[in-house]
């Protein structure tokens, strides 16, 4: 697997580097499953967002289960002026990629990230 790496690039979408991918997955497995995400690096979650979050899952006709290796093919980031925006497009129960989104803002915090969920969305 190629190894893609952190560009703060505001020009270009580009493919989510390799070492978030955990994290990211992480974020978007909780979501699935209904819960807060949590973990190093990974920001809090208001009880509002969480609860818009579940409403996307619960009104979008297909169901959904953990992140698979095929949403890295089209999940992106761009650096916007202090902080990457990632979208995360998530995976249904077959493990297909869906048209629903997890939104992320990750900000360089030392030697690591900040990674701060947002909302679960159709673009």
């Amino acid at each position: 697997m190629e190894t893609i790496h952190v560009e703060k690039n505001p020009d270009v979408e580009q493919a989510v580097p390799t070492e978030w991918r955990a994290t990211l997955k992480a974020i978007a497995d909780a979501f699935v499953e209904g819960r807060k995400p949590a973990g190093q690096g990974i920001g809090d979650v208001d009880m509002q967002t969480l609860e818009i979050c579940q409403k996307s899952f619960t009104d979008y006709p297909d169901s959904f289960g953990e992140l698979s290796a095929e949403s890295w093919k089209t999940s992106v980031y761009l650096w916007m002026d202090g902080y990457w925006q990632v979208l995360v497009d998530l995976s249904n129960s077959d493990g297909e990629t869906s048209d629903l989104v997890l939104h992320v803002q990750v900000f360089p915090d030392g030697e690591g990230y900040l990674f701060r969920p947002g909302l679960v969305y159709v673009p």
